[in-house]
């Protein structure tokens, strides 16, 4: 039988095999990869399937989201830990499902529920915080968050679409390696980025007592996030339509 360490590093060797360049792979991945085999080779010890970790994933982000929405510094501050975990969790059940090779009909279902349910959440509750830092136009702020709620499940609808037609892995393998700086931009989009590094920022602008102006580069990613969806949906309908 296998020693935790072994499973630790059999674990880290699939990901160094996957993800062979830091372009390669999400910013957030990049961010929590050093302690998901960690997790990962527990749950593969104690026996845990890869849709349980997916569970614990919903959890952590509901949690978190609740933490969140308290105007309080420690709960924030635990409310982005648990951000960091749910992120962190959406690694580890690939790697557990991949190390043991253990596979379910509806895994990657599960995965996209997971997200359609945390994020929303996530949403309102950085929403709730800048309500509560009590510096910002509210109805400014409601047209930003209905917008990001809104234009988010539908990205996550395109990508979900995308996979049943099959064309996530095709499209993948077309594309080259992206420089640094357009490496950072794409990623900047990603809504796990998103989460994981403008969260610190929030939480620093609700304990400044001065005007910190996140909610303007809150406003610049929503454009570009806006922007990115339209154009992606514009793509596939003119795709659809023509064929």
């Amino acid at each position: 039988m296998k020693s935790y360490i072994d499973v630790v590093n059999e674990i880290k060797n699939l990901s160094k095999s996957r993800i062979t360049n830091i372009r390669k792979g999400m910013l957030a991945g990049h961010m929590c990869r050093p302690l998901s085999p960690y997790l990962s080779a527990m749950f593969i010890k104690k026996g845990i399937s890869p849709n349980t970790v997916t569970l614990m994933m919903i959890g952590w982000g509901v949690l978190g989201s609740a933490l969140f929405a308290i105007p309080c510094l420690w709960c924030k501050i635990a409310g982005y830990i648990c951000f960091y975990l749910w992120f962190t969790m959406d690694l580890c059940d690939g790697e557990v499902a991949r190390t043991t090779k253990q596979f379910s009909k509806y895994g990657k279902e599960m995965d996209y529920m997971a997200h359609l349910i945390c994020h929303p959440l996530m949403n309102i509750a950085m929403w709730i915080t800048y309500l509560q830092a009590d510096k910002y136009d509210a109805t400014m702020l409601a047209c930003i968050f209905i917008t990001i709620i809104s234009v988010e499940l539908v990205m996550r609808n395109l990508i979900s679409f995308d996979s049943y037609l099959g064309n996530v892995d095709e499209n993948s393998a077309k594309q080259s390696l992206p420089n640094y700086f357009r490496y950072l931009i794409n990623q900047s989009i990603l809504y796990p980025n998103f989460i994981l590094v403008f969260t610190l920022f929030v939480i620093w602008d609700y304990f400044n007592d001065f005007v910190c102006q996140t909610i303007y580069l809150l406003l610049l990613w929503t454009v570009c996030f806006l922007l990115v969806v339209l154009k992606e949906y514009y793509k596939r309908l003119t795709f659809y339509y023509e064929n």
